[in-house]
Parts: C-alpha cells; structure tokens; sequence
C-alpha cells in the first residue's frame, strides 16, 4: 500500500570516507564518480573530505546526510542539474 509505506527505510545512500570527513561532497549519477575522484586526491593531500552517493533521490536520503552532519563542517553539493539537489542538502541538515 502507497499510503502506508516506510519512507525511512526506503531511502538508500552510498557513504564513501565519510566517518572522519569535515567536508562531505554529495553527488549523484555520472558526478558521483567525478566527486570519488575528487575525495581520493583530496585524501591524498591529507584534507579529511568524504562522499554521500545518493542512490534514491525519492526518498531523499537524509539519514546518511544527517549522520555525516554529526562530524561534518561543510557539505559541497555536486550536480549537473540545476541545482534542484542543494535544497534537498540543506533541508537534510536542517541549515
């Protein structure tokens, strides 16, 4: 049933460096891999920097976001959109 259901548990994220990381990159789609790419050299030059990879954009996954908010500084969103994913980062922690 559509009215019943569980968006909490639907909402599905790829964490990658994210523990430790004061800057956290979000990115989605062809972008994320970009952003990976950007973390690993990030990491290289000793800068603690991390990526959330949504897998669902609905539900929105605000738990991994929220978790990554616990340690995270800053948070970068990465898209080739029109920017529609920024509000979604920001809703999620609450800015």
């Amino acid at each position: 049933d559509v009215c019943s259901s569980d968006l909490e548990n639907e909402q599905r994220a790829e964490c990658y460096r994210t523990e430790d990381a004061d800057l956290v990159l979000v990115a989605y789609g062809a972008s994320s891999r970009i952003a990976r790419s950007a973390v690993n050299k990030a990491r290289e030059m000793g800068q603690k920097v991390g990526l959330i990879r949504p897998i669902t954009l609905w539900p929105f996954p605000t738990k991994a976001i929220q978790k990554a908010a616990k340690n995270a500084k800053a948070f970068l969103a990465v898209e080739m959109s029109m920017g529609q994913m920024v509000d979604d980062v920001k809703l999620a922690v609450q800015c």
